[in-house]
């Protein structure tokens, strides 16, 4: 009977039939002879079993429905037009009219005829049952899936489930579940054959499984799960696999499952990692630990490659790998003995030629590197090929055994005193060293690092607080040589005006009396000199091999920072060309010094003047101090002319380096010394 009307229908018997929304509650005999019983069973059956199956419901439930609802098929719609449950409506256009009872918006009782399905026999009748149990009403298609097979796990819960829902009366479910257990409905059309896999249960997707739920299976082909939940279909039961992992497949079809395979190895079996394990099923790398022996503590499922077990594997030396996969481990202990274990340090032989797999090997000789895995090979006269690490980021994979030895200790350890060598040249990354040469310092870390002829490298940290983190070891000495040299990195020195040539024979004749600083120095033997310098012009030019024999100290600039000075009135042309005339007797002040060789000067100055101009490149030669009046210092002129060879310290100043404008209008004073007199000049 649709849910959705409020009627009440008389039959021929005084069966009261309800739904929910109705008033009133079914009041019909739940049991009848048993004549009547197996009649009825006889006529309703194939229609339930078969309406039953199609919508997965259960039979016994719908059976009871029918014989409460039609008084055991006795009702004159059950007898005359084959309709248990009172359906209204038309069935392929048979009808029949009935006597039934509606109520008005008050609650009044009336009377009217109407029309009420035929059906051509009671199968047609138990399938309209099953449909709208499946699809429920028009304004909620699940408004009866509490009593679903797939949500209801027995007929008694399927049977209460339509409390509420199917009926108004309360008692609805319970009268159903007497007429079954009573009648033994459940035996005569349930048919219930239990689950081949129970809840729980470890299975196997089988091989040849092709989909669930529509959903790809062959992805997941041999994988092993845990069965989560059960349910039926018009095929029979599904189930719903759980891997594990987050994964999981629902509604898998009984024939695409199978039990599965227990785990190879069992919890506290002594177990080997095979010598071409790669990683964990986590991706953790394996290699370092082919051929270690372990004892498993634990097993889980892990579908994975072609393993569907992982295992957590603990060792002797109390570490553990945690996720290795079922096919990396054998229990067949293999005790060959490698001559080289997995961490240790090697090298590279000298004359060492290719790696097991043709990989050419000649360009690590002499390499230093660690152990990070092996592998058993037949290549050569070698039980065992080795992966080495470098620890800069290449590695070889597969070094014969026989290419192998016990690598060379680092010449000096953690906390020793060295001193880098007079001829080092370069840091391991690149860095320049020249400027240390000769430094003394503190070793703190040592590392493997195969340069040029080394293979390790050192972090130095010297007394002044400063270090080099990749000295290599040939650039080391234990051996501290404590000969004094004349000038220190770092140090100005000017080039000797009588200095020809370098160490190496190199023209130092266009550098005479040029300032520069020391970056780097040597030991040598040649001349007069135990050291040759590394001189550096700040200009971009510099001299390599400069002999102790031809440096002195240079002389400091002759103005500072922060004092007053006058652009001579000859000047002509800054150090990087920029013209001075217009300047000639401009007072301004000193903001910077730096060294710059440029004709007769061995220094350039930026200078600010008052106006909030500049010149940035102010040669030496161009500048006098400033006092009052335009006065100038005697020897500051002396100075400048003594430099070009024409001036005699005695005589006197012409007047042409004097500013005629000025000059004719004051007489300039110049002071030959602080004890001597002022002379005027003309």
């Amino acid at each position: 009977m649709e849910d959705s009307t409020k009627k009440i229908i008389l039959q021929s018997i005084g069966v009261t039939i309800t739904t929910i929304g109705t008033f009133g509650t079914i009041t019909n005999h739940q049991t009848a002879s048993a004549d009547n019983v197996q009649d009825f069973i006889s006529r309703v059956k194939t229609g339930v079993k078969s309406a039953s199956t199609r919508y997965n419901t259960w039979g016994s439930v719908m059976m009871a429905q029918a014989a409460l609802e039609s008084g055991w098929g006795k009702s004159d719609l059950a007898t005359q037009a084959n309709n248990y449950f009172g359906i209204k409506g038309t069935y392929n256009g048979q009808s029949v009219t009935m006597r039934t009872a509606e109520y008005d918006a008050n609650g009044n009782i009336y009377y009217v005829d109407a029309q009420f399905r035929k059906y051509p026999s009671p199968t047609e009748s138990m399938n309209d049952n099953g449909s709208l149990i499946r699809n429920g009403t028009s304004w909620n298609h699940a408004f009866y899936s509490g009593s679903w097979k797939e949500n209801a796990k027995s007929y008694q819960a399927a049977a209460n489930a339509l409390n509420g829902k199917y009926a108004t009366d309360p008692g609805y479910g319970s009268k159903l579940i007497n007429i079954i257990q009573y009648n033994k409905f459940d035996k005569v059309v349930d048919n219930v054959t239990p689950a081949k896999y129970k809840v729980g249960q470890q299975i196997q997707i089988s091989n040849t499984a092709n989909q669930a739920n529509n959903y790809n299976l062959r992805r997941h082909l041999n994988w092993v799960g845990t069965v989560k939940s059960t349910s039926t279909s018009n095929s029979g039961y599904t189930y719903s696999v759980d891997y594990g992992d987050g994964t999981h497949d629902d509604k898998i079809m009984e024939q695409n499952l199978k039990s599965a395979p227990a785990a190879k190895f069992k919890t506290g079996q002594k177990v080997q990692i095979t010598f071409n394990a790669g990683y964990e099923t986590n991706g953790y790398p394996l290699q370092n630990r082919r051929g270690s022996v372990g004892t498993i503590k634990s097993v889980k499922i892990k579908n994975h490659d072609r393993s569907n077990y992982e295992y957590y594997i603990s060792y002797s030396d109390g570490t553990h790998n945690d996720h290795v996969a079922e096919q990396d481990i054998s229990s067949q202990i293999i005790n060959i003995a490698t001559k080289y274990k997995v961490g240790q340090q090697v090298q590279i032989n000298s004359n060492a030629t290719n790696e097991a797999n043709g990989y050419n090997l000649r360009n690590h000789q002499n390499w230093i590197g660690t152990i990070r895995s092996l592998e058993k090979t037949s290549a050569s006269n070698s039980k065992f090929a080795y992966y080495i690490d470098y620890g800069d980021g290449t590695h070889n994979d597969h070094v014969l055994e026989q290419d192998l030895k016990v690598a060379p200790a680092a010449k000096f350890k953690t906390g020793q005193q060295v001193q880098i060598t007079f001829n080092a040249g370069y840091e391991t990354n690149g860095y320049s060293l020249q400027n240390r040469r000769g430094a003394i310092g503190t070793i703190k870390s040592v590392k493997i690092k195969n340069h040029d002829r080394s293979n390790y490298e050192y972090y130095i940290s010297y007394s002044d607080g400063t270090h080099n983190d990749h000295v290599a070891e040939q650039d080391l000495s234990s051996q501290i040589i404590n000969i004094t040299t004349k000038y220190k990195v770092g140090q100005q020195v000017q080039i000797n005006s009588n200095a020809t040539n370098e160490a190496n024979g190199y023209n130092l004749r266009n550098h005479q009396n040029w300032i520069g600083t020391i970056r780097s120095l040597e030991k040598t033997s040649a001349s007069n000199s135990k050291f040759a310098y590394y001189v550096d012009y700040g200009d971009g030019t510099h001299n390599d091999h400069v002999l102790e024999q031809d440096l002195k100290i240079a002389p400091t600039a002759k103005f500072k920072t922060g004092q007053q000075v006058k652009i001579i009135n000859n000047a002509g042309y800054e150090t990087n060309g920029y013209p001075l005339q217009n300047r000639r007797g401009t007072i301004g002040t000193i903001k910077s010094v730096k060294i710059k060789n440029h004709d007769r000067s061995n220094y350039e100055y930026y200078i600010s003047y008052s106006n909030g101009t500049h010149n940035d490149h102010v040669a030496e030669q161009d500048l006098t101090y400033d006092l009052s009046n335009n006065r100038i210092i005697v020897d500051e002129l002396t100075s400048q002319q003594n430099k070009s060879s024409t001036f005699n310290k005695n005589s006197s100043i012409s007047s042409d380096n004097i500013d005629n404008s000025k000059s004719s209008e004051n007489s300039s004073t110049v002071q030959t010394s602080s004890k001597s007199s002022d002379n005027n000049i003309k």
